[in-house]
């Protein structure tokens, strides 16, 4: 007799909790509000015969250069911008100063200020002034060098390897290296 009480009671309390569970889910469905479906995209599915079909993604945005932000930095003079993107230490080149050697991404930043009587930056690296520098010093100025030549005659040149900018060299004018 006593296991045929505690069965009943088992029974009971199940059904009461399937009760209350189906209650709480009828309850939620009717406040949510009824909006119409949106529309699905269509997939030509013709080409995945015997291939599974996957969910279409969206876009993915494409990640910005390391060269881009590079351009951007110097041209808007947010040169703080670059602090992520240089490796530790970088190499950083005044010419014909003598300056600095490796630095810290902090410190390299601030060697940047340098650039700040710069007018508007031309970062195309077909025009004849980088073109000249890319044969007269390539160990500073190369092909593989990112370079800006500015208005006033100021240069800037970056070397990024890996995504990471490792050189920068600064010049006053191109006319310290080109006749």
């Amino acid at each position: 007799m006593k296991n045929f009480i505690i069965g009943v009671i088992s029974v009971t309390v199940i059904i009461a909790i399937a009760v209350t569970a189906y209650q709480l889910g009828t309850k939620n469905k009717a406040s949510v509000p009824l909006v119409s479906p949106s529309p699905s995209p269509t997939i030509d599915t013709s080409a995945l015969t015997g291939l599974q079909q996957a969910t279409p993604k969206p876009p993915t945005p494409t990640p910005v250069s390391v060269e881009d932000q590079i351009v951007a930095a110097i041209s808007s003079k947010n040169y703080a911008a670059l602090k992520s993107y240089m490796a530790d230490p970088v190499q950083v080149r005044l010419e014909s100063s003598g300056c600095c050697g490796p630095l810290t991404p902090t410190a390299a930043v601030s060697q940047l200020d340098y650039l700040n009587p710069a007018t508007s930056w031309n970062f195309d690296q077909l025009q004849e002034t980088v073109t000249s520098l890319h044969t007269f010093a390539p160990e500073f100025y190369g092909p593989d060098w990112l370079i800006g030549v500015a208005d006033n005659e100021m240069v800037a040149s970056f070397k990024v390897t890996a995504n990471q900018i490792t050189d920068i060299n600064l010049m006053a004018s191109y006319k310290l290296l080109l006749p």
